[in-house]
Formats: C-alpha cells, structure tokens, sequence
C-alpha cells in the first residue's frame, strides 16, 4: 500500500517541459523561416522609387569650350542590410548623349545605406565646335543590388534613376551676357 510514487512524479514533472521545449523549437524554427526570407528578399521601405533626386539644377548654361561643375544628390531608399554600391553617370531621356558633352564624376562609385542622402560633383566640358542649343541630359545612378525591373509585393524597384536637366550651349559671345557671380567656377 505504501509504494514508491517517485518515478510517476518524475514523469509527470519531464512532461512539463517537453511541451515547453517544443513549442520553443517550433518557435525558433518560424524565426529562422523568416529571417531566411528576409535575406533573400530585399524590399522598398516606401513606395517611393529606389532613387530620388534631391539637388540638381533644372537647366545649366555652359559657353562652347568650356566646363562647369554642378552637385548632383540622390536619396537612397530601399532597406538593405548591406551597403549597396552606387554608380553615376550621364544619359539622355532622347537618343544618346552628345558627342561633345564630356561628363566626369567625384566620386563616380560610391557605397550607400538606407535612407542616406549622397552627392557627386558633376563636371560638364564642352567642345569648342559644340552645336549651340537645348539638350536634355539625365545625370543617372544605378545600382549594384538591382536591376531595373526587380520587383517586391508588386512594386517596381528600378536600380537605374536619374535626375533630368536642360543643358543649355551657348555661343562666347552670349557668355558675356551671363552676370559675373554665375560665371565664376
């Protein structure tokens, strides 16, 4: 009658923790789904485009034979958790970029984080025998972690954006016609 109820109080005590245990288990096993997701999808924190110009002159006049350097900022707005590697450089919305436009960049690679604002220093020459006119060029960025059509939940990303301007060539006799403090480089 007065038997040993030791390995029954055990038992009960064990099971006590093996649901515990599994539930923990099942738990970390959602926690590594989604962090494993997480790694392979990168997404946009807003709907916004991956890029978004934040300086850049609306139209810059430039004499023939000459150059002028401008600031060109971008906002960088996807999450990541790397930095991505961000390149610049000069396009045309209309067929290809003039001959004797000759763009250079500092820095023309740079590496960016979520949500940070970064510039470059445009250099624009001009050929002496450059046509005078209006030209529309797109000082651009593109990005080394996507393409131009990789998409999140249905919203596009395009890792290639650029900020429009009118380059204005004008001949040497109208530079005179610019004010001084313009002119200054």
């Amino acid at each position: 009658m007065g038997g040993d109820i030791r390995g029954v109080t055990e038992m009960k005590t064990d099971k006590k923790f093996i649901i515990p245990l599994i539930l923990l288990l099942f738990f970390l096993l959602i926690m590594g789904v989604i962090y494993y997701y997480n790694e392979q999808e990168t997404y946009m924190l807003t709907p916004l485009p991956l890029f978004v110009p934040t300086a850049l002159p609306s139209d810059v006049s430039i004499p023939q034979g000459e150059s002028k350097t401008i600031a060109v900022g971008f906002s960088y707005n996807a999450v990541v958790r790397e930095p991505d590697t961000v390149s610049f450089y000069l396009s045309s919305t209309i067929g290809e970029v003039p001959s004797f436009v000759h763009a250079t960049f500092d820095p023309e690679v740079i590496k960016v984080r979520p949500g940070e604002r970064f510039y470059s220093n445009l250099t624009l020459k001009i050929d002496p025998d450059a046509p005078i006119g209006e030209y529309y060029l797109s000082a651009a960025v593109k990005s080394s972690r996507f393409g131009p059509h990789d998409r999140y939940d249905g919203t596009r990303v395009c890792g290639d954006c650029g900020a429009c301007f009118y380059l204005n060539v004008i001949g040497s006799k109208e530079r005179e016609k610019i004010p001084l403090a313009s002119r200054i480089k």
